[in-house]
C-alpha cells in the first residue's frame, strides 16, 4: 500500500552506522525447505521493526524531531521511535520517517535488509520478494550530507538480503506513481542493471504508489520498454480506494497494455464478491497472479466496502492468488503470514488446502527462483 489513506498502513564501515548482527540467529527447528510460505507482496519500508531502527538512528547519531515536544536529537528506545512515527500525519507519511532513518548510508540500507531477512526467516517464510523505491533510499533528510547512488542502494540491499542462506529474499524495484516517466525509465534501468536470479538480486520491477491522483498513463511506456528489457513486472492497481471506474480501467490497462505479469492487491476485478467478467478473463487468459494482502483489505473495507469479500471472490472463483502482509510493522498493518492466515481463514473461508495452494502458486508465480518445498 503506498495512498494517503493508508492509515494502516560493498558494505561500507563506519563507526557511526551500524554493521550486521556478528552472530546469526540459531538454526530453525525445522528445515527452511519444508516451510510452506511463500510472500510476493511486501514492503521493506513498511516491515521494520523500531528496534532495527532505533539502531541504525544510534548508529548514525541521527537527531530526530521526537514526539511530545521532546526537541530533537538521538534517540534512547524503540518506544520513542514508535511514538515519533505514531505522531507522523498523514500515517503515509511515516513511510519518509524510515527512509530518511535508513536512507543515505550503505551500511545502514544492509542492515535493514538482513533485519528484514531475519524477519522473514522467524516468519518461516522459504521465499520472499521484497519491494522498496531505490531512489527514495539514495538520501535522508536527518543526515542531508550522505547519499547513493541507485546502484549502491540495491548492492547494499543484496548484501543483507544475502546474509542469511537459509532461506531465499530478492528484491523488487519500485518506480512510484507521481513521478516522471523518465524516473520510472531510470528505474527500470537500474533494475535491469542489477537483474540477476542469485540469491539477494533484483528480480522485478513494481509501479507503486498514489493511484487515485495517478492513473497508469504516464508509465505504459515505461512498463512495455522494462518487458523489452527482459524485466519481470508487478504494479499496484485496482486497490480499492473509493474510484472504482478508474481502478477498473487501471487494472485493465496493467493486464492489457503494460503487460503485467503479477498485480499488487487488485481488488476492483471482484468488488462486492462480483468479478469482473472483463478483467477475470484478462487474468485468466494471461495466467497472472494477484498478490492479494487480506490484512490490508480488512482495514481498507472502511475506505471502499467489499474490497475484502473480493478475495473470497477470487478463491471461490479458482483465480491464481497468493497470501501477503503488504506493510507487516506495528507501526502500518501490525501482522504476520500467521495472522494473514487466520483472516483468509476465519473471515474468507479459506482452508487449510486453500492456504497452502495460494503459496504453491506464489511460489509459481515467483520472479525468481522459488525453491519447491519438500
Amino acid at each position: 500500500m503506498r495512498l494517503p489513506c493508508a492509515w494502516l498502513l560493498a558494505l561500507v564501515s563506519s563507526a557511526s552506522t551500524p554493521s550486521p548482527p556478528s552472530t546469526p540467529p540459531s538454526p530453525p527447528s525445522t528445515p527452511p525447505s519444508s516451510w510452506r510460505r511463500v510472500e510476493l507482496h511486501v514492503h521493506l519500508d513498511g516491515a521494520l521493526a523500531t528496534e532495527t531502527l532505533l539502531v541504525i538512528a544510534q548508529r548514525r547519531n541521527l537527531s530526530l524531531p521526537l514526539a511530545g515536544g521532546g526537541g530533537h536529537r538521538v534517540p534512547r528506545s524503540a518506544a520513542e521511535i514508535a511514538d515519533l512515527l505514531a505522531a507522523t500525519t498523514p500515517a503515509w507519511r511515516r513511510f519518509d520517517v524510515v527512509n530518511d532513518i535508513v536512507g543515505g548510508d550503505a551500511a545502514a540500507v544492509r542492515f535493514a535488509a538482513e533485519a528484514f531477512a531475519d524477519r522473514q526467516r522467524a516468519s518461516e517464510v522459504r521465499y520472499t520478494e521484497v519491494r522498496y523505491d531505490p531512489v527514495r533510499l539514495q538520501s535522508s533528510a536527518y543526515a542531508p550530507g550522505d547519499a547513493l547512488t541507485g546502484d549502491a542502494v540495491v548492492a547494499a540491499v543484496a548484501a543483507g538480503l544475502r546474509a542469511r542462506t537459509d532461506v531465499v529474499v530478492h528484491q523488487i524495484l519500485c518506480a512510484m506513481r507521481g513521478s516522471t516517466a523518465a524516473a520510472c525509465a531510470d528505474v527500470a534501468a537500474l533494475a535491469a542493471r542489477a537483474a540477476g536470479r542469485a540469491r539477494g538480486g533484483v528480480v522485478g520491477l513494481d509501479l507503486a504508489g498514489d493511484e487515485l491522483r495517478y492513473d497508469n498513463a504516464a508509465y505504459v511506456s515505461c512498463f512495455v520498454d522494462a518487458g523489452a528489457l527482459g524485466l519481470r513486472r508487478t504494479a499496484h492497481v485496482g486497490e480499492g480506494f473509493g474510484n472504482l471506474s478508474s481502478e477498473s480501467s487501471d487494472m485493465y490497462s496493467a493486464l492489457a497494455t503494460m503487460g503485467v505479469d503479477r498485480v499488487g492487491h487488485g481488488y476492483a476485478a471482484g468488488q462486492n464478491g462480483t468479478l469482473n467478467a472483463t478483467l477475470v478473463g484478462l487474468l485468466r487468459s494471461r495466467g497472472v497472479h494477484l498478490e492479494t494482502c487480506p490484512n490490508a483489505a480488512l482495514r481498507e473495507e472502511a475506505l471502499q466496502p467489499g474490497v475484502f469479500r473480493s478475495i473470497a471472490a477470487f478463491r471461490e472463483a479458482g483465480l491464481d492468488i497468493g497470501l501477503n502482509t503488504d506493510d507487516p510493522a506495528t507501526y502500518f498493518g501490525n501482522c504476520s503470514l500467521a495472522s494473514v492466515e487466520d483472516i483468509a481463514r476465519d473471515q474468507l473461508g479459506f482452508t487449510d488446502a486453500d492456504i497452502t495452494a495460494a503459496y504453491d502458486r506464489a511460489c509459481a508465480a515467483a520472479f525468481g527462483e522459488c525453491p519447491p518445498r519438500s
